[in-house]
């Protein structure tokens, strides 16, 4: 693969801090109430740490000149894009599309500097016609 993108890594801290917060709310539920059965919604506090470190840790997208690979929060692939020739792919208004449909990406959910990088990969406009605008 030629280059990846990563999450921004507000979103992953915000993840982490989230399922500290609950699991200090379930233990503390659980003991206020002394209901031991509580303690396993920690589990899902779990979770929610654990996706949040994936989200740091992982890239959102691979990508090169033959294919774009979208994974999902958990680390598996969630989409695999073939890119058959250049012609086929076209960007418009931060949107990317192969074949007239569009690819499900957000942009707003990765790195900013990750983001352009892909962008201008795929940007096949000279720089010069970016000058003139």
């Amino acid at each position: 693969m030629k280059g990846l993108v990563r999450y921004q890594t507000i979103w992953g801290i915000c993840y982490i801090l989230s399922g500290i917060a609950f699991a200090i709310v379930f233990i503390l539920g659980g003991y206020i109430l002394a209901d031991p059965s509580i303690y396993l919604n920690l589990i899902a506090a779990a979770i929610i740490i654990y996706i949040g470190n994936n989200i740091r840790t992982k890239p959102y997208i691979r990508y090169d000149q033959n294919e774009i690979l979208v994974y999902n929060l958990f680390g598996s692939i969630r989409k695999r894009y073939k890119i058959e020739n250049e012609s086929t792919l076209t960007i418009t208004n931060k949107k990317f599309y192969i074949a007239g449909k569009k690819l499900r990406l957000n942009h707003w959910f990765m790195d900013k500097q990750d983001w352009h990088r892909f962008e201008s990969f795929y940007n096949h406009e000279p720089l010069l016609d970016e000058l003139k605008n």
